[in-house]
């Protein structure tokens, strides 16, 4: 699929497990990894790349954009880990397996190689 304009709604969002984001949309790409910086917390750190000519306007808009979804997600992330933190889930593993199987395939090679199932 190839995103009919540059807007970060319509678009092309490729995971590679567990620490790189690739995002398509229009005029742009951008490139994001996920750095654990301690036990606790992690780093998003973003490369935008656009096409040669895409306007400025076009360059703000994805740069806000992604600043907008960023903290929201930051606020779903925190908001689940207090809720791990509270002891309300008593088992690991996948919250959603409809919409974590990618996560879940990771962890099962993890746990494989590890010698831990």
């Amino acid at each position: 699929p190839v995103a009919e304009s540059n807007t970060q709604v319509s678009g092309l969002w490729m995971f590679l497990q567990p620490t790189l984001a690739i995002n398509y949309y229009g005029s742009g790409v951008n490139f994001e990894r996920i750095v654990p910086t301690g036990p606790l917390s992690t780093e998003i750190r973003y490369t935008f790349l656009f096409e040669k000519g895409a306007g400025n306007a076009d360059v703000k808009d994805s740069l806000e954009t992604s600043y907008v979804v960023t903290m929201e997600d930051v606020e779903i992330c925190e908001g689940v880990q207090k809720s791990f933190d509270s002891g309300a889930y008593s088992s690991p593993g996948p919250l959603s397996p409809a919409h974590e199987n990618g996560i879940n395939y990771f962890q099962d090679i993890i746990r494989r190689v590890h010698g831990k199932r």
